[in-house]
């Protein structure tokens, strides 16, 4: 082979040829050992000199930390070496920076752009037990006081990596990995960190989303990340003006955190899916904590929260939505301990020391005000003195009547519902009552409430703020604890007429639920186990023509329980056979109206009338017939 072309000499033996352009023509192979390797390309410097290289594409996407003197021998302190791997990607628009396997000591924290991204590797084994048996993988070992990476930018993350904390250094010891913004723009997002182990972050925080000074992080994945043995697991903090959003947190795990498993402090639309949440248990605040913002969580999960036995674990918060939160959907399981929401969300999840789910249903008895006579409300006691009482029509739902008092001079009254109106089961934790209120005279009128406190274990009467006085309706209300062996909650409705001349109070709508969310004004439904009719119950009415078939079976539809019947047809069955139609249930009561006279309905094993021989019908006459089993009628009443 010959290869004819130009070469600059730039060191040789022969004197005549040093720094010389001169033409060269070979035969045969031309080989230039000195640091070659494979994917390497010679390049010269500005004066000339030549070094083995990697290509300028190769070089972006990939940077190797052992390039820059990186070395995984648990001893080197490694930070330089890796932050000049990671300018170095940065320098070149961005790439990914790859960490061989290997114990990569890092001292202080190193900061990755955006566009840059950690690559690590596993050997063998991707997760490492203790620090008495040699890493495999791709390990880097802290042992500063502040965070190991911060990351900041679009676009960059991390994956594929184990961190391990080396012992632990005093308060001052951050965490492990943060996330930030701060520069008052969206210039955080997209980022993922994917197949991470973070291990013995006992003093601090696993990781850690934080946006400041009117900044944004939007969009970022944490996918089958495993959180264990931290201070706090995952920590999202979004201060006053900024903004963390979307958010998600797909198939990992945060196990044994001491203080926090999940924290958040205003992140908005955090998705969590599938992932498991372990707590340590005594003296923790919580394994998922919101203290504003919101989070679905969807397959939430709770696997132990005192696996050691040392305290009461009923008493170990699991969930906490803090007051004025909203907007969040945690969907589950979890284990023993407390599920506690002050705000407005929605906590489907079941569990050991969950309670009665919250219905949402008022429920105070005759909250419409029906069957006021002669100073006496059915369901509720009266007790003070009261010069007039009224009922008037109804101001917010169309079926809860006004209730107007005139109240003497230097008198109190309240306002309950009887003991026997009151719910039984209070083992909900939380409750809240009201009702909308109107008075011309300031500081007359006001809630009250025996609330549990937890803290003490005692049970404290709280008061609502009092009516102005302005005229206008206002709802006056408070939350309440709930523990049924230790507070009997009486609730009460109180008007402190004290040092006034005679007052006018209305007060409509009173309302009690479980729960923490805002009382339902709308009295309680009737349900299938019953309930009390406080007001006028009305059913469906159908007018129909009589129409048999070949057995002279009368088939009604479902419509209402009273038929207006027109025609003098006899019938034999009525809804008997289920392949003509509706069967209607045991004890249904419905009543036949017959316009016409003459229709008879025969007395017989379907049809079971009171009277011998059958029932003959008189223009304007009815019968009441109640369903049996299997189709068959009985009479339950006549009008002739």
């Amino acid at each position: 082979m010959k290869i004819i072309g130009y070469l600059l000499i730039l060191s040789f033996p022969c004197a005549f040829l040093s720094a010389q352009n001169v033409q060269l023509t070979i035969e045969g192979q031309l080989q230039i050992k000195k640091e070659a390797a494979e994917n390497l390309i010679l390049q010269s410097d500005a004066v000339g000199w030549g070094s083995w290289v990697k290509p300028a594409n190769q070089q972006r996407q990939i940077i190797d930390v052992t390039d820059f003197g990186a070395v995984g021998d648990s001893q080197t302190d490694n930070t330089t070496a890796f932050q000049n791997a990671i300018d170095h990607a940065a320098s070149l628009g961005g790439g990914t920076v790859y960490i061989p396997p290997g114990n990569f000591i890092i001292s202080q924290t190193i900061n990755v752009p955006g566009g840059v991204v950690l690559q690590g590797e596993s050997e063998s084994e991707a997760y490492h037990r203790t620090s008495t048996t040699p890493f495999k993988g791709s390990t880097i070992m802290s042992i500063g006081e502040d965070f190991v990476v911060s990351f900041s930018g679009f676009f960059s993350g991390a994956q594929d990596l184990f961190f391990y904390r080396i012992g632990a250094s005093p308060a001052t010891d951050k965490g492990c990995i943060k996330l930030v913004a701060d520069d008052g723009t969206f210039s955080t997002g997209y980022n993922r960190f994917a197949n991470l182990v973070i291990y013995g972050f006992e003093i601090g925080t696993s990781m850690l989303i934080q946006a400041t000074n009117n900044s944004t992080i939007a969009h970022v994945m944490i996918e089958d990340v495993l959180l264990r043995f931290p201070e706090t697991g995952l920590h999202i903090e979004e201060s006053i003006g900024s903004t963390i959003e979307h958010v998600t947190l797909l198939n990992g795990k945060i196990g044994g955190g001491f203080k926090y498993s999940f924290r958040n402090q205003g992140g908005t639309n955090i998705n969590v899916y599938g992932t498991t949440f372990e707590g340590s248990g005594c003296g923790s605040f919580g394994h998922l904590v919101i203290e504003s913002g919101n989070v679905n969580a969807y397959g939430f999960r709770t696997e132990s929260t005192d696996p050691h036995g040392t305290c009461d674990e009923s008493a170990i918060p699991i969930i906490h939505c803090f007051p004025n939160t909203t907007g969040s959907y945690i969907q589950g399981l979890t284990g023993d301990g407390r599920v506690i929401d002050e705000g407005a969300n929605h906590l489907d999840v079941t569990g050991a020391n969950i309670g009665r789910r919250p219905s949402g249903y008022n429920e105070f008895q005759n909250s419409a005000f029906r069957g006021v006579l002669n100073n006496a409300i059915p369901n509720w006691d009266l007790t003070g003195n009261v010069s007039n009482i009224t009922v008037v029509d109804p101001v917010f739902e169309k079926d809860n009547q006004v209730l107007t008092m005139t109240i003497p001079a230097g008198e109190i009254v309240s306002l309950s519902p009887t003991i026997a109106a009151m719910p039984k089961a209070m083992n909900h934790q939380f409750g809240a009552f009201g009702a909308y209120i109107k008075t011309n005279t300031a500081n007359i009128a006001f809630s009250q409430i025996n609330s549990y406190q937890a803290s003490t274990n005692t049970c404290t009467p709280v008061n609502a703020s009092f009516h102005t006085g302005d005229n206008q309706w206002q709802y006056i209300s408070l939350p309440t604890g709930i523990n049924g062996t230790v507070c009997d909650l009486a609730p009460r409705f109180v008007f402190d007429n004290t040092g006034n001349s005679a007052s006018t109070v209305s007060i409509t709508c009173p309302a009690f639920v479980f729960g923490n969310a805002r009382p339902s004004l709308a009295a309680k439904p009737l349900l299938n186990v019953g309930g009390i009719m406080d007001g006028t119950l009305t059913t469906g009415m159908t007018t129909l023509p009589i129409v048999v078939n070949s057995t002279s079976e009368f088939t009604l539809p479902p419509d209402g329980n009273t038929f207006l019947l027109t025609g003098t047809t006899a019938i034999h069955r009525l809804n008997n056979s289920t392949a003509l139609g509706y069967r209607f249930p045991k004890g249904t009561i419905i009543t036949l109206v017959f316009e016409s006279p003459g229709v008879v309905v025969r007395n017989w094993a379907y049809i079971n009338l009171t009277a011998s021989g059958n029932y003959t019908s008189t223009a304007g006459s009815s019968l009441s017939l109640l369903a049996l089993d299997g189709g068959v009628w009985r009479e339950i009443g006549r009008n002739l």
